[in-house]
């Protein structure tokens, strides 16, 4: 029990450029590097590119903004752009503390992202704000917090917290699947299997603001990645288009709740994320030069992090070639 606790507390979750967890390792300088919710490094990994050149994962921490001469390299242990109570409970759960950083003490931000809707008659579009002053509180998606909408004030929000436990809870359910080696690709990647998905997220943009909840961007999320590796599934070219068709949708429709997530400094795994809407535009439109723009900056900002012969890297390169027009 020791032994792997202290291997949760110090080792590094060894991973590829599309954050796909490949096994764990410590590597002993970097487990002294604390936590921020606001962080100026990033870690990567540097995998072997050939199966004759057998090397370990090599750590990577790269600066991802400028520093002050004295001031403390830090990095996150968690997605950064979630929820004050997301980041909160990773943070409890796996490394047993409770962040009191100037970005967890933030409450007009967090309400934001958790973004609730009001709901009262006469739909007065009011913010939701919360009115409890216990910031360091990691309860159940904070459901024993007080909110209130800034303009009619509606304070019954309970109902609200719950359905919106209710998907979280579903998605992560559906995301198991999705990972389970043990689960034929024909049952992950059903029609089923997307509408599933389709559906909690319109259900969350009724009960959370289109325009700031991560819970939305954290929900559309998941489905356009169920639909980018759905097509590698289908053979059928109008069934391949429609998918794309209806990633897009859901991505134009959360755009400006995944705009903070895309735009955080050192997020690469939402940075990775824009690669893969640019890969869905051109499939639809070869010649979205737009689209093929975005890929390329997604390259070269990757090229910070990962090495050429990384395969998310490598895809991007090929897709590059592929739509490139002399």
């Amino acid at each position: 029990f020791q032994f792997m606790s202290r291997l949760t507390m110090n080792g590094f979750t060894i991973s590829n450029a599309e954050q796909k967890a490949l096994g764990v390792g410590v590597y002993q300088p970097a487990s002294m590097i604390n936590h921020s919710c606001r962080p100026n490094a990033v870690q990567s990994f540097w995998l072997s590119g050939s199966s004759d050149c057998h090397h370990p994962p090599m750590l990577k921490i790269t600066m991802c903004r400028d520093v002050k001469i004295g001031e403390e390299v830090t990095i996150s242990y968690c997605d950064v752009t979630a929820s004050r109570y997301d980041r909160q409970k990773v943070l409890k759960t796996n490394y047993n503390f409770v962040c009191d950083c100037v970005a967890c003490q933030d409450t007009e931000r967090d309400d934001d992202l958790i973004g609730l809707v009001c709901h009262a008659p006469g739909s007065c579009n009011g913010r939701v704000r919360s009115l409890s002053s216990d910031l360091l509180s990691v309860s159940a998606l904070d459901k024993n917090k007080q909110y209130q909408c800034d303009i009619c004030g509606q304070s019954n929000f309970e109902d609200s917290l719950k359905v919106i436990s209710k998907l979280m809870t579903r998605i992560e359910t559906i995301e198991v699947k999705l990972k389970d080696d043990s689960v034929h690709d024909s049952i992950k990647y059903s029609q089923s299997t997307g509408q599933h998905l389709k559906q909690v997220f319109d259900l969350m943009t009724k009960y959370c603001n289109p325009l700031t909840s991560w819970y939305v961007a954290w929900s559309s999320d998941v489905f356009v990645h169920w639909c980018a590796n759905a097509l590698n599934h289908s053979r059928n070219e109008e069934d391949q288009l429609n998918t794309c068709h209806q990633a897009l949708t859901v991505l134009k429709k959360s755009r400006d709740a995944t705009k903070f997530c895309y735009d955080y400094e050192g997020n690469l795994l939402w940075l990775i994320k824009r690669g893969m809407e640019a890969k869905l535009r051109l499939f639809v439109n070869p010649v979205d030069f737009e689209a093929l723009s975005l890929m390329r900056s997604v390259r070269r900002n990757l090229n910070h992090y990962y090495p050429s012969t990384d395969e998310i890297v490598s895809s991007l390169d090929e897709s590059i070639r592929a739509y490139s027009y002399s």
